[in-house]
């Protein structure tokens, strides 16, 4: 599967295998986001941190996790539109 590759068959898995794994990423980044959350409020309760330290490092992995997450998924949703773009190009044009 090289990269310029015509053969529809291999442009469709190649970008379901993209999709699924962009999807996965902004999951993770997520999960990673959340936990990290976690263990600061957690620092916080327990003293290790000073409560507006704290209140800062939760807003930055707020911010960080918003924008990671948003264009981790939202690349995904676009190349799963594309997909089926390129699916419904496929059903009408028979000759690929």
């Amino acid at each position: 599967m090289s990269p310029g590759s015509s053969d529809p068959a291999v442009r469709i898995a190649r970008a379901e295998r993209v999709e699924r794994l962009l999807l996965r990423l902004g999951w993770v980044v997520v999960i990673a986001g959340v936990v990290a959350i976690a263990a600061e409020v957690v620092a916080m309760a327990m003293g290790h941190d000073d409560p507006l330290d704290g209140v800062v490092v939760i807003g930055g992995v707020v911010l960080g996790l918003v924008l990671a997450g948003a264009v981790a998924l939202g690349a995904a949703v676009n190349v799963g539109l594309n997909l089926e773009r390129l699916r419904r190009d496929m059903a009408r044009d028979p000759r690929d």
